[in-house]
């Protein structure tokens, strides 16, 4: 029997060293005993449990106590509203035919049958609606240069590609879409027009859900999300499959990867449910892969079915022939949606503490007063830290019962992040410099200086970095750029060498641009919090999610300084110029006060 693991602590904690014990001891004594932290990840681990039978099926467990984090739930295959659009009428005008194909398109019924009969015959045959979808908040037919020729002008909101990949424009974005039109017997016809479907957006909202594909990282120890944006019909797991099989969005290209070896296909050009079991039949070659991988593929596409209803097994076949399973026990699954200790890293007098459960004990053997620290890190291996100081012109290493070292010297350095690797991650955060160095911690405190890169991706080129904080998965980077008001949410992936040292940074997904904010933080790995930390007035921390297009405003902090989120939405704290506040339900609930910049695990 094989599972998806999701975890409590993340796996690198389970590494041992001295320092870790003098950690531990403090958090004994900072951890109200018989009163563990109920987190919502909890039931998520109980919702991902896959378990593997030797016939090469996979069962998606439905039941049990699973709870979906607001605005972040997955979407149930169902029967959209049905839209049954009018045929041409007779003697109707061009713009007319224009609007009237349009307005078919907004429904698939019968291979978007009614849409075919605006256009020609021969264009009828050939037009292929499935390619992508343009999606508009307004829409106008305008006449061409020439005569019969029109475009239909878009104020385009988002781009849908085959693969289910949204792109997103802000508004004013104009788009003209070319069509050609003829009398055909009598009646106006389109005879020439790309490719593709254009909808408004309030449809859009009604017939698309996410989706939640999944991938690797180079270790195989994670699963790593994908969201894409899907038609919500019955045809939706073969969707699902295709862009599987096709590979990763372009801000993971490199930085992850897919169980099936590229190339490989659907047998059949659908994926049939039969009595509730999927079966994904690929091409024949699958014959020849190890029991390992097979088990990979199988995960992956287990974990990505979870969402449509219809779907209750996976079946796994080649060329027809069901794929054999044996070893299973020797496939370790990976971690999906990765968690952190309870425990925050924080100032606590001039040293660095431990926050747990409404409690603060400085850190034992090491002593940091000298350095008067400020927004410090711990690695998931709970053994290093780092941390800035107060005039964010150094960045400090430390362990406990070692020497803290300078590794940095800039100017408004970046708060350090530490990825599951043990790379710590800063840079400098001044006009122009886009730049990040990450170092490794392993080799921090030997007599050299730790091995360090530095990473300046062209898009960076010119950019004012507010903050970068690693992904829990370490595929991943949130930052913050801009300058003055403005500022843009990003997410890029991170390419990393085999021994995982961080090589380069892929073109980033942008979550948002426009509201000023400062700091960022994970709260899963599809959720992202972000807030202005200016200490000024009174601020709404934002919940931006890969799985929709919407913001979510908390409630509003006054003089908010910095945020830390643990587990999930209902484990978010804020500081403030009076101490620490957590959110409970929609409110915040004051904590102890003398502690600052408090930072979980990361």
């Amino acid at each position: 029997m094989t599972r998806i693991r999701c975890t409590t602590d993340h796996p690198a904690a389970a590494r041992k060293t001295p320092a870790v014990g003098a950690v531990r001891h403090a958090l004994g004594h900072a951890r109200r005993r018989g009163a563990p932290r109920v987190r919502s990840a909890l039931a998520l681990l109980l919702a991902v449990v896959v378990l593997l039978t030797a016939g090469a099926c996979a069962s998606i467990p439905r039941s049990g106590p699973v709870s979906k984090s607001q605005g972040d739930s997955a979407p149930q295959v169902k029967d959209p509203q049905v839209f049954y659009p009018p045929d041409p009428a007779p003697g109707a005008s061009e713009d007319s035919i224009i609007e009237g194909f349009y307005n078919a398109g907004n429904s698939y019924k019968d291979d978007y049958k009614v849409a075919r009969l605006y256009l020609a015959q021969n264009t009828a045959t050939t037009w292929k609606p499935e390619t992508d979808t343009l999606v508009y908040r307004s829409a106008k037919v305008v006449p061409g240069a020439k005569d019969r020729e029109f475009f239909y002008d878009l104020d385009l909101a988002y781009e849908v590609d085959a693969q289910g990949i949204v792109t997103t424009h802000p508004k004013g974005t104009h788009r003209r879409v070319p069509l050609s039109l003829a009398k055909v017997d009598g009646e106006w016809r389109i005879t020439q027009v790309g490719d593709g479907t254009v909808i408004p957006l309030d449809v859009f909202q009604r017939l698309y859900d996410p989706y939640t594909l999944y991938f690797y990282d180079p270790s195989f120890r994670y699963a790593v999300p994908d969201v894409r944006w899907f038609l919500t019909r019955s045809t939706t797991p073969t969707s699902i499959v295709r862009a599987i099989l096709a590979g990763p969005a372009p801000h993971l290209k490199g930085a992850v990867v897919s169980a099936f070896p590229e190339g490989t296909r659907l047998a059949k050009d659908s994926v049939p449910i039969v009595s509730g079991t999927a079966q994904v039949d690929l091409t024949a070659g699958l014959l020849q892969s190890s029991v390992t991988d097979r088990h990979r593929m199988l995960n992956q596409l287990t974990i990505a079915l979870r969402a449509p209803a219809s779907v209750v097994n996976v079946q796994l076949l080649a060329g027809s022939t069901a794929l054999t399973m044996d070893g299973s026990d020797s496939v370790v699954p990976p971690i999906l949606n990765a968690t952190v200790p309870s425990w925050q890293v924080s100032v606590l007098q001039k040293q660095l503490g431990i926050y747990d459960n409404n409690k603060a004990e400085r850190v034992k053997g090491l002593d940091t007063a000298a350095y008067n620290p400020r927004n410090p890190a711990v690695s998931y291996t709970q053994d290093s830290f780092a941390f800035l100081n107060q005039q964010r012109s150094a960045l400090y290493m430390a362990t406990a019962g070692k020497t803290v070292k300078d590794v940095l010297d800039g100017s408004e350095l970046l708060r350090p992040s530490f990825d599951p690797q043990g790379w710590v991650w800063s840079g400098n955060g001044g006009p122009g410099d886009g730049k990040l160095i990450a170092f490794n911690s392993d080799n921090a405190f030997g007599p050299a200086p730790p091995a360090s890169v530095s990473l300046a991706p062209d898009w960076l080129r010119g950019q004012i970095v507010k903050d970068a904080q690693l992904s829990r998965d370490g595929t991943r980077i949130l930052i913050l750029t801009g300058k003055g008001e403005g500022t843009k949410v990003l997410i890029a992936g991170v390419i990393r060498g085999a021994d995982g040292t961080p090589r380069g940074l892929t073109t980033p997904l942008q979550l948002s641009d426009g509201k000023n904010v400062t700091q960022g933080a994970w709260v899963s790995d599809t959720q992202v919090l972000v807030a202005n930390t200016s200490g000024s007035g009174a601020e709404s921390p934002l919940l931006l999610s890969l799985r929709s297009f919407q913001s979510q405003s908390l409630s509003d902090v006054v003089g908010l300084r910095g945020i830390s989120v643990g587990n999930g939405i209902q484990d978010i704290y804020v500081q403030t110029a009076t101490g620490l506040a957590q959110r409970v339900g929609n409110t915040w609930v004051q904590q102890g006060a003398g502690v600052k910049d408090p930072k979980f695990a990361g």
